[in-house]
């Protein structure tokens, strides 16, 4: 069991360092076929039975976007939440990594929206969790200039499905694009 997690554990690594290594040697304007890394934080507000046991915690993400044409991107990514026990309960971890597609509704003007929709594999451990499991979820965000980059803002709500107990959270990033 132990072998398979850290197999699981360098292929999500993978999934977000041969992007960004690639992104970043490249050189020029990106546009359609680059990838676009990014780094993102924020708060990791738990739902369903998780919000009982934890309070809002934070995360961090990171990835990088392909741009397939205008409109479609996919989005190999991870993500680390911590949410801090409630009333004696342990914190709860949620890792994972995935991939998202990405749906571009305004190309051009101060604020570009787009919707998300993620699959991937998250281990939730701590507090009664402890199990690595398939995750889901929509998300929306938009993109908006800050300084000399993009940035943008997105809230998701990722579902784990384990056999004994669902976690839910709705992790609200503020992010970077390189």
């Amino acid at each position: 069991m132990l072998r398979i997690r850290r197999t699981m554990q360098l292929a999500m690594l993978a999934t977000l360092v041969l992007p960004v290594a690639h992104a970043i040697g490249q050189s020029g304007t990106r546009g359609r076929g680059d990838w676009t890394p990014y780094l993102a934080v924020g708060p990791s507000i738990p739902t369903n039975e998780l919000s009982a046991q934890g309070n809002v915690g934070f995360q961090v993400a990171g990835g990088a976007e392909y741009r397939i044409n205008q409109w479609f991107g996919v989005r190999p990514e991870l993500q680390f939440n911590l949410i801090p026990g409630r009333n004696g309960a342990s914190n709860v971890t949620a890792f994972g990594g995935g991939a998202s597609g990405v749906f571009n509704f305004v190309q051009t003007g101060a604020f570009r929206p787009y919707a998300i929709g993620y699959a991937g594999i998250y281990n939730v451990s701590g507090g009664g969790y402890g199990s690595t499991d398939l995750a889901f979820g929509p998300g929306i965000g938009g993109r908006f200039r800050c300084g000399a980059r993009d940035c943008f803002v997105e809230a998701r709500y990722i579902s784990v499905n384990s056999p004994r107990r669902n976690a839910q959270l709705i992790p609200i990033s503020f992010g970077w694009i390189f």
